[in-house]
């Protein structure tokens, strides 16, 4: 490759760059191309409200105090064998809470931008690590959740909030309440 094709490729990359530093929702539709971008808008939609990101460091980091969420990057979706999942992204947000609290999670998506799983990519928790908080006091926090979403459940749902709770399982509760946040939305 000559010089002036290095030169003028590095460019447009820096270019991509600068751009997507300077817009978020850019950054999201740079990288990820062939994704339904209505999808992405309508997942970071709700993970972007301040209510959401409070509810969801409620259950991570229970009883700590938010500090606000940011939107980090879009990944792509990879199944066990390693294979892109056609049409599945993570939306990566950081978290900020107590004093100096850091923690990342990615909400992987499906290709209609709903959120099935959340992960933990990063915290720098020494104590307060991740649901653990939350897993003790499911009784209570699942009863609310339940209490709150009884009357969109299906009979399914229903079932497997008292699983969650019976099994002191936190982030599966976590994940039930924003498939029932997001689709009190629509």
């Amino acid at each position: 490759m000559r010089l002036t094709q290095l030169r003028t490729r590095r460019l447009g990359v820096l270019s991509a760059l600068v751009l997507a530093s300077i817009h978020g929702d850019a950054a999201k539709a740079f990288a990820y191309d062939g994704l339904d971008q209505r999808a992405v808008q309508r997942a970071d939609t709700y993970l972007s409200i301040r209510e959401t990101g409070e509810g969801i460091l409620n259950f991570v980091h229970m009883g700590a105090d938010y500090h606000g969420h940011t939107y980090l990057r879009t990944n792509n979706v990879v199944d066990r064998d390693g294979y892109r999942v056609p049409g599945h992204f993570a939306l990566v947000y950081r978290f900020h809470w107590e004093d100096d609290g850091i923690t990342d999670l990615a909400f992987l998506c499906n290709e209609r931008g709903g959120i099935y799983d959340v992960q933990v990519t990063y915290t720098n928790a020494v104590l307060n690590q991740p649901f653990l908080v939350a897993n003790a006091a499911i009784q209570i926090l699942g009863n609310l959740v339940i209490d709150n979403y009884k009357d969109r459940m299906s009979h399914e749902q229903l079932r497997l909030a008292h699983e969650f709770v019976d099994h002191a399982n936190a982030k599966g509760l976590l994940e039930l309440a924003l498939t029932l946040g997001e689709s009190a939305r629509d």
